[in-house]
């Protein structure tokens, strides 16, 4: 999913970067799409791992559910890093990208080898949490020195409260027994009723978007 995205994004930011315009407003946008659905995919996670391994295989063994929830928890440090790391090479700063890969994979191989041997699959899932955030932590560092981005508490706690009330509401589905299905498609339809609700997403904005990304292809 951030791998597509950031194909849709690579020619919106060259062409604004090309013109000498602002990305502000475009990489606020992706950031608001991408992070919002990474946070509701993980906020179900964290309630329904056990059953979504088990709804995936009948005989899935009971350590499973941990390791799944170290790797949905990437996700959303993921999507960060495709958006910012995807502005990096549309200005060109190929060598700076390489340096953040080396350290992460430097962090990756070091705490693979720290974590492995006491903590096996687990621990390859911590590390791999700690590694996608880091490197989101560096995409957006560099992102925020080189274009001026404002650095907004405000729309940061907005991601805050969606996680938050998603995860109640996933706390709750799960005390009054509700099954794997339908709380996906309550899920959708809270997500869908927030994100609107609280200013994350706004159709004429991503509308425009898309079609700018459409004319420029």
């Amino acid at each position: 999913i951030g791998f597509l995205f950031a194909g849709i994004l690579l020619p919106m930011f060259t062409r604004l970067i090309a013109k000498k315009v602002s990305v502000h407003e475009i990489v606020k946008t992706s950031a608001n799409i991408m992070i919002s659905v990474s946070l509701c995919i993980l906020a179900h996670s964290l309630i329904y791992s056990q059953d979504i391994m088990l709804f995936l295989d009948h005989h899935a063994a009971p350590d499973l559910p941990r390791i799944y929830l170290f790797v949905i928890a990437c996700f959303p440090a993921f999507c960060v890093m495709y958006i910012y790391s995807t502005l990096l090479t549309a200005n060109g700063d190929i060598y700076l990208l390489i340096r953040i890969a080396f350290l992460g994979c430097v962090m990756s191989i070091g705490l693979n080898l720290l974590l492995i041997p006491g903590w096996h699959a687990i621990g390859t899932g911590i590390a791999a949490v700690c590694v996608q955030t880091t490197v989101a932590a560096c995409s957006i560092y560099f992102c925020i020195r080189k274009f001026s981005l404002a650095v907004d508490v405000r729309w940061l706690s907005k991601f805050v409260l969606l996680f938050v009330v998603l995860v109640l509401l996933n706390l709750a589905c799960k005390n009054f027994a509700m099954t794997l299905i339908p709380s996906i498609g309550l899920n959708i339809i809270v997500f869908i009723a927030l994100v609107y609700s609280i200013k994350l997403w706004d159709k004429a904005t991503i509308i425009a978007y898309f079609k700018q990304y459409k004319s420029d292809v």
